[in-house]
């Protein structure tokens, strides 16, 4: 019946009234959001860095003012944010609105690029726009989509790994004839893959290894050169000045981020296996260790400081999973439970909280849906799929050891819903086609 309405609604208004319609209420809806909620702007390291960076005192800061120079992350979207606080002044309505068209521009685009890439997968349009309608109008990640991906790297990972997969399924299309778009379809995948490597190297890694995939399937060995210069060339323009930056002020080689211990031992918690309530447990730990409390920040000023302090953190907690291995077993079991079927304290932890339950429950229908569709797919050896397998399982492996928060399971949910509306298609379609036989 949904389908069926579905469709009547397309012939009457025509898909492109219908995607600028879906479009303008989830802009909409972002907008009336952030505008309504008590704090004006973003949270965490990602605001501090971003307060740093405009207020002058460069990419420091990420424990709070005055906590000095920070390798946190890769500061990328910290810098845009700070340089619009540079002109429009800090946390400014004038500032925030500007950062707040920009996070709500990066998930909208990457709505509207999922229709083209689940088109090339084979996705019906009514299914597309179907799914177009809940991405837009979901509340399920809101505080994500317009607020953390001002200043977190969320919304720019989550458009690369859709400017990625739309090129590797370009280069599917176009690999079976002699077509002059080769040559920069190779680029843009180096391009996209190395940017992505950067900004969130766990979905680069992915990412990387879906398009040395479809390179060994699909590309001449000049494209392979062509799209590994163009890979190399991205990475050396964006990691030398930062990995040279990172030499001068710690005295060390940092390619990429410096927590990547502390977020280790987060994650590796055994505590959270038996804790009556995660939540406190998990909120718990972080005033233990995270520097951002007062306790955490001690610890790494006597470890002497923040490199040396995650460093610590990952040895130790690298050595217990080694002595303890059923205990990390379970606890990336879990992990894995909790990507893709998430908690309700998951949804409560940061941000408004509001709803968590009903959240959870549906974040986990959506991502049941789109993993059942998904699996379908590869089943039935539907073109294409399987580079968005890889990217997904790839990023959901490398990401096991680390809790997954909202700004990190958010990077499956735009993929799922599409999956799932696919699966809907699909079921919808073998439906019809057996409705005649029981007639008869």
């Amino acid at each position: 019946m949904l389908m069926r309405q579905l469709h009547v609604t397309r012939r009457r208004l025509g898909d492109r009234t219908i995607v600028i319609v879906l479009v303008s209420l989830g802009i909409a809806l972002r907008a009336a959001w952030s505008a309504l909620r008590p704090q004006p702007s973003a949270a965490g390291e990602a605001l501090n860095v971003a307060l740093a960076i405009g207020s002058g005192r460069g990419i420091a800061d990420a424990y709070g003012t005055g906590t000095g120079p920070t390798a946190h992350f890769y500061p990328l979207t910290q810098a845009i944010g700070g340089g619009v606080y540079s002109v429009l002044g800090l946390r400014t309505l004038a500032a925030e609105f500007v950062l707040t068209t920009w996070s709500i521009a990066l998930v909208m685009a990457s709505f509207l690029l999922l229709i083209r890439i689940f088109g090339r997968l084979g996705t019906n349009i009514t299914a597309r726009l179907g799914a177009l309608a809940f991405a837009c109008l979901s509340p399920l990640y809101l505080g994500q989509e317009a607020v953390d991906f001002r200043l977190w790297d969320g919304g720019v990972t989550i458009i690369l790994m859709v400017l990625l997969l739309d090129q590797l399924l370009h280069a599917e299309m176009i690999a079976a004839r002699d077509d002059p778009r080769q040559g920069r379809n190779a680029v843009a995948i180096g391009v996209c893959a190395a940017m992505l490597l950067v900004v969130n190297p766990p979905a680069g890694m992915a990412g990387g290894v879906a398009s040395l995939v479809l390179m060994i399937r699909r590309m001449s060995i000049k494209q392979m050169l062509l799209s590994a210069a163009a890979g190399i060339v991205v990475l050396a323009a964006m990691l030398t000045p930062w990995v040279i930056r990172n030499e001068q002020v710690f005295g060390t080689f940092i390619p990429s981020r410096s927590n990547a211990g502390l977020e280790l031992r987060i994650g590796m918690d055994s505590a959270s296996l038996t804790a009556p309530d995660r939540r406190e447990r998990f909120m718990e730990l972080l005033s233990e260790i995270h520097p951002t409390w007062p306790k955490g920040f001690a610890a790494l000023e006597a470890a002497g400081g923040e490199v040396a302090y995650s460093h610590r953190l990952g040895s130790e907690t690298t050595q217990w999973m080694v002595t303890h291995p059923k205990q990390t077993a379970q606890l990336l079991l879990l992990h894995l439970r909790q990507q893709w079927i998430p908690e309700p304290w998951q949804f409560a932890t940061f941000g408004t909280g509001t709803m968590p339950g009903p959240r959870a429950l549906l974040c986990s229908a959506v991502n049941a849906l789109g993993l059942l569709g998904l699996a379908l797919a590869l089943w039935r050896h539907r073109p294409g799929w399987l580079y968005l397998a890889i990217l997904l399982f790839g990023l959901s492996a490398l990401t096991l050891p680390f809790q997954p928060v909202m700004r990190y399971t958010y990077l499956y949910y735009p993929f799922m819903i599409f999956a799932a509306a696919d699966l809907i298609a699909t079921a919808w379609r073998a439906w019809q086609t057996r409705a005649p036989r029981r007639s008869s």
